[in-house]
């Protein structure tokens, strides 16, 4: 495989890795807010990923409240669990909001499957 090869498949894996020991660490109403969030925003490389997550958190739910009533979470704990992400752990958070919007049907009823790398197979 050429160089560029190795370097996908080596992003890919880690991205994996990655997104698979962030399952269960924010529950479900976490996610599915952290969904509501960033339903219509698009991550810029320009800002580091855990703050463009931490910035836009902390604005939805310090001036939205139906927000924290619909989804019934705690705006302290979520704000701290995404604080304490890494880099590399915030952009698979990003990475997995975007999974999630790509085919809502498929991810809405089982939030487990976006956390299971469902590409492997034909990276191959």
């Amino acid at each position: 495989p050429s160089l560029m090869e190795d370097y996908v498949l080596t992003y890919h894996k880690l991205l994996y890795r990655t997104i698979t020991k962030l399952d269960n660490y924010f529950d479900s109403n976490e996610l599915y807010c952290l969904f509501d969030i960033f339903n219509a925003i698009k991550y810029s490389p320009k800002i580091s990923a855990n703050r463009f997550l931490l910035l836009e958190t902390t604005d939805v739910l310090e001036n939205e409240q139906w927000m924290i009533e619909k989804w019934k979470v705690d705006n302290k704990v979520l704000i701290d669990k995404i604080n304490k992400l890494s880099e590399f752990q915030a952009f698979a958070m990003i990475m997995i909001i975007y999974k999630f919007w790509r085919d809502t049907d498929r991810y809405k009823d089982d939030l487990s499957l976006l956390f299971k790398d469902d590409t492997e197979k034909t990276l191959i």
